[in-house]
């Protein structure tokens, strides 16, 4: 079964970790918040404490941010996704509120290998 990661699970992105969970894939899960995780990890879902923990445990990453700043530093801050030691075979999809061009630096560090 692959294994999927969720970084961001507020208000939507609970709701959208908890439908993966429901279709049967194996979920890995991180937020600023602890506490948003918990209803996560009772229904099945195991924690990690980075994102870059999520993105070394998970074949596919979703992110729910809810701005510019948040996207930008759980991809290129420091244990950010891009800090990740798998390279091949890994996605991100990324279903922010932000504006399109603030993802551009991140997808540049993503074609260089990272940050």
């Amino acid at each position: 079964m692959t294994t999927l990661g969720f970084i961001g699970t507020g208000g939507m992105g609970v709701g959208m970790a908890g439908n993966l969970l429901k279709a049967g894939y194996n979920l890995v899960v991180n937020d600023i918040q602890r506490d948003r995780c918990e209803g996560l990890e009772k229904a099945g879902a195991n924690y990690a404490e980075t994102p870059k923990a999520v993105a070394e445990a998970s074949e596919i990453v979703f992110s729910m941010l809810p701005n510019n700043q948040a996207a930008k530093s759980v991809a290129t801050g420091p244990n950010g996704l891009l800090e990740r030691r798998k390279v091949l075979g890994y996605g991100l999809i990324s279903a922010p509120s932000t504006r399109r061009q603030s993802l551009m630096p991140i997808k540049n560090s993503q074609k260089k290998g990272g940050s």
